[in-house]
């Protein structure tokens, strides 16, 4: 098994660091939080295939595997990109699964925009939903639905992200696709490599700043309190990291037990996005819990991904019976 990353993943990854540095990242989430309007980057994502990565391409996807998909959520995750993207790419996948080539082609073309629907003890919430959002995704750890979206009883509804506008509704519409646990097992490996993208920017700004910040003539770096924590953080990110590619390829190439990395994955990456942003608030000081900083911005974009789909204490259980989500 080849876990690095050949020419062609590289590519990729340039692609969409380039694409959503352009797209998506930290001022436009401000704007959003502050209640500003932003354009929406669907169509230009339809347009690079980015609904289709793992697609066949004879049914008008791009036909890569989950290792190219991990690689471009990572990215994804790291400049903040807007939730729909990753909605409307696992109801792609589902209603490619399930065969409803009409729903399939609407949603590669960026035509229908797909919102992840959570469930609460009063009806539902829509993720990143607005007048745009027609269809509501629920991940489940053995299978993904794609249901219509009524608005007529939506009303507006805050999160802990600030930056991810929603919607609160009673029920859900018809259900228009049903897939297996493998959409499952794709839509939380996106969410992994979502969460080790937080993690390694909410990383790379802690240490950034701990260079340039000087406290009794010195970088504040430099003083173990501080070069410590970031370096348990740095460990834990990079073998969050690694667990996340070893997963994707053992899905890409249909390994025994492929279902079980994948939740080792998830696990992992939960951990280092939230000790990694933590650590980056910490880090900055007061400055770090202001609400013009970026900071912040991340921890809730993390807190929010742990809500979606398997958590965390499901994973480790599934994990110590030797289960996890299917491939």
């Amino acid at each position: 098994m080849d876990l690095l990353l050949d020419d062609d993943e590289r590519a990729i990854a340039d692609l969409a660091r380039d694409y959503f540095a352009a797209n998506a990242g930290a001022a436009p989430a401000h704007s959003i939080a502050d209640g500003a309007e932003v354009g929406s980057p669907v169509a230009s994502s339809a347009e690079l295939g980015w609904f289709g990565l793992t697609v066949a391409e004879s049914a008008g996807g791009l036909g890569l595997s989950t290792k190219e998909l991990a690689i471009a959520h990572r990215e994804a995750g790291r400049a903040l990109a807007p939730l729909r993207l990753l909605a409307t790419t696992v109801a792609a996948t589902a209603a490619a699964v399930a065969g409803d080539e009409a729903l399939l082609k609407r949603l590669l073309a960026g035509d229908a925009v797909a919102a992840i629907a959570l469930s609460t003890s009063t009806g539902y919430l829509l993720l990143d939903a607005d007048t745009e959002t027609s269809l509501a995704v629920s991940v489940l750890a053995d299978s993904t639905t794609v249901t219509a979206v009524t608005a007529g009883d939506a009303r507006p509804a805050d999160l802990i992200d600030p930056a991810t506008p929603a919607l609160k509704v009673a029920t859900l519409g018809e259900v228009l696709v049903s897939a297996d646990a493998s959409v499952s097992s794709q839509a939380t490996l996106a969410i992994a490599a979502a969460q080790i993208g937080i993690a390694s920017a909410s990383l790379d700004m802690a240490v950034d700043y701990a260079r340039d910040r000087e406290a009794f003539g010195k970088p504040i770096g430099s003083f173990q309190a501080i070069k410590h924590r970031l370096a348990d953080v740095g460990v834990a990110l990079e073998a969050a990291d690694a667990q996340l590619f070893f997963a994707a390829t053992a899905a890409a190439e249909n390994r025994e037990g492929a279902g079980w990395e994948i939740a080792a994955a998830r696990l992992l990456a939960t951990r280092a996005a939230t000790a990694a942003t933590s650590a980056a608030i910490q880090t900055h000081g007061a400055m770090g819990i202001t609400w013009d900083h970026d900071a912040h911005l991340y921890l809730e974009r993390a807190t929010l991904l742990d809500r979606i789909g398997p958590r965390g204490a499901v994973l480790a259980r599934e994990l110590i019976a030797g289960e996890g989500v299917t491939p």
